[in-house]
C-alpha cells in the first residue's frame, strides 16, 4: 500500500515548537521501500497542520503557499508515479524513487520543432491522408512539396512563420520567372495552402498569413476544347488496331460516360448493372468514393462487347498520346487558338485542335454535349460528380451560338407556351 504523507519532525521528538525545521516528503510502499527527502521549507510546529500536513493560512508566514503548492504538486506527481507502476508491475527502488523526486524540479522538455518539410512528410505518410486522397491527389501533394523545396533551396530558406504576403509575391515572380503558367502557379499555391490550414488544425502553426484575400490562388480560364457528337463519330469511325485502337476506345466510353480516367481505365463486367431490362454502368468513383450509375450509350455498349466488359488498361500518358493521333487520322485538324498566362505574359498560340486533346478532354466533351442536347445540369452533375454548379459549368465548352440554339428550342421562345396558355 503507497503512503505519500510530508512531515516537519521526520520522527524526532521536538519540544522547541518556535523553531523553523525542515519539511520532507515521505513516500513508501509498505514495508517494500521507504523514500524520505526534504523539499527544501521550514516551517514552525506552531504553524504546523499536523491533519493536513500543510503549512497554515497565516499571513506571517510569507512562503506558505508556494510550499503548499509544492507538496500538492509532489503528492500528484508520486500518485500517478505510483499508480503507472502498479499498471507495469513495478516496484520501484529507493533510488527511483529519488530520480523522480529530481525530475519534479526539472524544466519540462521542451518539444522539437516541427518544421514545414517534416509536417508536409508526415501529412503524406498518414494513414487518415492515404485512406481520403487517391494516388492522383498524393502525387500532386508529392510535387508541390518538391516544387517548394526548389524555391527553399534556389532562393531563400522559409518554414512556417515565414510564409508572409512578401514571401508569396517572391513566390509568385520566382515562378513567372521561369515561365510557368498562371493556373499551374495556382495549383501549388491551393495545395500549400492546405498544408497550412492542417497546420493550423494541427497546432503546428499560429500563421494565418495564408487566409489573406491577397494570398491568391492564381487561376484563370484557359479554352479547353471538347469534341462534339459528331467528331466523336468520326474517331469511332476509324479502322484501328493495336494501341491507338485502344487508346480510342478508352477515351470514347469516357466521352459518353463522363468518368475520369482513373475510373473508365478500370471497367469490368461487373460494373455493368441491369434495371428494368436497361443496361447501366454502375462505379465508385475513386476520387469522391461516391457510387454513379450511368446509362450505356451504344457506343460504349459495342465497346464493351468487344472486350467481354472489360477493356485493357493503358496508362494516362500513353492514351493522351495515342489519342492525339487519332484525332488527327480523323481529321480533327481545325485551327484553334491557345491563350493562356504564362510567366506573367498574356501568350496566344496557334494549334491544330487534335494537339489540345487529353484524357480530361473526354470528361469535358460528355458535359458540354449532354448539356448541349437538352440534360439537366443536375441531372449531369449526377453522373460527373460534381458538388457545385459553378464548377460544373466551367466544364461546358459551347461557344455562345450553341447556346442560343439550345435556348432557342425552348418553348419560352418559340411560343408554345403561350400558345398553350390562350
Amino acid at each position: 500500500m503507497a503512503s505519500i504523507e510530508f512531515r516537519v519532525t521526520n520522527g524526532k521528538n521536538i519540544k522547541d515548537r518556535e523553531k523553523e525545521y525542515s519539511i520532507y516528503l515521505r513516500f513508501t510502499l509498505g514495508r517494500k521501500m521507504e523514500f524520505v527527502k526534504s523539499i527544501n521549507f521550514k516551517v514552525c510546529l506552531n504553524d504546523w497542520d499536523q491533519v493536513k500536513q500543510r503549512i497554515r493560512n497565516r499571513t506571517h508566514i510569507h512562503h506558505r503557499h508556494v510550499a503548499n503548492e509544492l507538496m500538492d504538486g509532489l503528492t500528484i506527481h508520486f500518485r500517478e508515479w505510483h499508480n503507472e507502476n502498479l499498471k507495469k508491475g513495478i516496484t520501484p527502488t529507493r533510488k527511483e524513487a529519488g530520480k523522480h523526486f529530481d525530475r519534479y524540479f526539472q524544466a519540462p522538455e521542451v518539444p522539437e520543432k516541427i518544421t514545414l518539410w517534416d509536417y508536409i512528410d508526415n501529412l503524406i505518410k498518414s494513414p487518415e491522408t492515404r485512406r481520403n486522397l487517391t494516388g492522383g491527389s498524393l502525387r500532386g501533394y508529392r510535387l508541390t512539396k518538391d516544387f517548394l523545396l526548389r524555391f527553399n533551396n534556389e532562393v531563400y530558406r522559409f518554414d512556417f512563420e515565414d510564409i508572409s504576403l512578401d514571401w508569396y509575391n517572391d513566390f509568385v515572380e520566382w515562378c513567372e520567372g521561369q515561365g510557368l503558367s498562371k493556373n499551374y502557379i495556382g495549383k501549388h499555391i491551393k495545395t500549400l495552402k492546405t498544408f497550412l490550414n492542417r497546420a493550423l488544425e494541427d497546432k503546428v502553426t499560429t500563421n494565418q498569413s495564408h487566409k489573406s484575400r491577397r494570398f491568391v490562388t492564381l487561376r484563370e480560364d484557359t479554352n479547353h476544347t471538347y469534341l462534339n457528337k459528331k467528331e466523336l463519330a468520326k474517331i469511332w469511325e476509324l479502322k484501328l488496331s493495336g494501341r491507338p485502337e485502344l487508346a480510342r476506345d478508352l477515351f470514347l466510353i469516357g466521352s459518353w460516360t463522363g468518368l475520369r480516367v482513373s475510373d473508365f481505365n478500370k471497367l469490368t463486367s461487373e460494373n455493368i448493372t441491369r434495371i428494368d431490362d436497361i443496361e447501366y454502368l454502375k462505379v465508385k468513383a475513386q476520387k469522391t468514393s461516391k457510387t454513379v450509375v450511368i446509362p450505356l450509350h451504344p457506343v460504349v455498349k459495342s465497346i464493351l462487347k468487344k472486350y467481354d466488359g472489360t477493356p485493357p488498361r493503358m496508362p494516362e500518358q500513353h492514351i493522351n498520346k495515342h489519342i492525339k493521333e487519332v484525332c488527327k487520322l480523323a481529321g480533327i485538324t481545325v485551327d484553334l487558338r491557345k491563350e493562356q498566362t504564362r510567366g506573367g505574359k498574356g501568350i496566344s498560340k496557334k494549334m491544330e485542335k487534335y494537339n489540345l486533346v487529353t484524357n480530361h478532354t473526354a470528361r469535358r466533351s460528355f458535359c458540354t454535349n449532354a448539356y448541349l442536347s437538352g440534360l439537366e445540369p443536375l441531372d449531369i452533375m449526377a453522373i460527373s460528380g460534381h458538388t457545385s454548379e459553378k464548377n460544373f459549368l466551367k466544364y461546358i465548352k459551347a461557344t455562345p451560338e450553341q447556346k442560343a440554339l439550345k435556348m432557342a428550342s425552348n418553348e419560352f421562345f418559340t411560343g408554345t407556351a403561350l400558345t398553350k396558355a390562350q
